[in-house]
């Protein structure tokens, strides 16, 4: 490997550690609910945090958008909002069928539908190519990781009734990090159009490390919304508006901008991976960023005790399907040469 794609590959691994570990905060939040949480993390982690980093990376953010053309703005919008429902998914899922289980099934799923589309729209041609057969082999690969994941955690969910641990039903939450997969990859399909806004940023000062950085904005700020609109949603029909205040910590909203620096940081550092991949960057980095997220968010799994009630033919299972997504990590690393 060259030194861009050496490069390319430590950012996404960076990336894949911060995004695996972004929703841990939220553990410390105890006097709240779900909804509590990820309304703060979407306050200020997709309102705030991205907004100041972006304002410090970018100079003369708003010019940038000026100079772009209204119908990029849009793309990017409506990819954001659609985006923004699968994150909602995302929470959900976590809730009900753990961190292990959700990473690996939204992420492999995100991965394959991220690199297709982009490699089917924009770069056509590379299909029958060398380049283009590496990248199809990596997503059948990452399609069967996930479907090993998926046995694992039914066979996990099983042993664990057995065993007196209450959980959630399986499959509701297993569909939510499918769904989750297929609409989350569409913030990728949304920076795969983001072109003219780079050359703007670039034009008014943005560092090429830098440029991706005013791509992402508009996409989350319309993700947002979806996610604000289901969380508060939730607080009236639990009847718990009151307590998102009354019952919060100062640190709790800490908790929350935390969530929100260590998933925009990782998107920061994935946009820099696709700058020192070249022009198949969002085609190649996406898959490679999302099975990090899984190799990451696997142990992170582990070592919260996800599986402690599993057996060991579960586990099995899972590493298995851990393999195969690293192994197609590998291939699409070869693509990317």
């Amino acid at each position: 490997m060259n030194a861009n794609i050496l490069l390319a590959v430590g950012l996404i691994l960076v990336a894949s550690v911060m995004n695996a570990t972004y929703t841990l905060p939220m553990r410390l939040n105890r006097r709240w609910s779900w909804e509590h949480s990820w309304a703060a993390f979407t306050i200020l982690g997709l309102g705030v945090v991205p907004l100041l980093l972006c304002l410090l990376t970018v100079p003369d953010l708003w010019s940038v958008y000026a100079a772009a053309s209204p119908a990029t703005l849009w793309v990017l919008a409506i990819f954001g909002a659609l985006w923004g429902v699968s994150l909602v998914l995302f929470g959900r899922s976590i809730a009900m069928v753990g961190l292990a289980i959700t990473f690996a099934v939204v992420m492999g799923t995100s991965a394959a539908s991220g690199a297709l589309i982009p490699l089917l729209t924009q770069h056509p041609e590379k299909i029958m190519t060398r380049e283009g057969g590496l990248i199809l082999l990596g997503i059948a690969g990452m399609l069967a990781g996930v479907g090993l994941y998926g046995v694992a955690g039914y066979q996990r969910d099983n042993a664990g009734v057995k065993a007196g641990v209450s959980r959630q039903s399986f499959l509701p939450g297993f569909l939510y990090a499918l769904l989750s997969g297929v609409t989350g990859s569409l913030l990728n399909v949304g920076f795969a159009y983001g072109g003219d806004i780079q050359r703007a940023a670039l034009a008014h000062g943005a560092s090429q490390a830098m440029m991706s950085n005013a791509v992402w904005l508009p996409a989350i700020y319309a993700g947002a919304v979806p996610g604000v609109i289901y969380c508060f949603y939730l607080m009236k029909k639990n009847g718990n508006v009151r307590q998102f205040l009354s019952q919060a910590r100062w640190y709790y909203w800490l908790m929350g901008a935390s969530m929100g620096l260590l998933w925009f940081g990782s998107v920061m550092a994935y946009g820099l991976s696709t700058v020192e991949l070249g022009a198949l960057g969002p085609v190649i980095g996406w898959p490679l960023f999302m099975s990090g997220i899984v190799l990451a968010s696997t142990v992170v799994g582990l070592r919260a005790g996800e599986w402690k009630h599993a057996g060991s033919r579960p586990v099995r299972i899972m590493l298995g399907g851990l393999a195969m997504l690293a192994a197609s990590m590998a291939v699409l690393s070869q693509a990317g040469r």
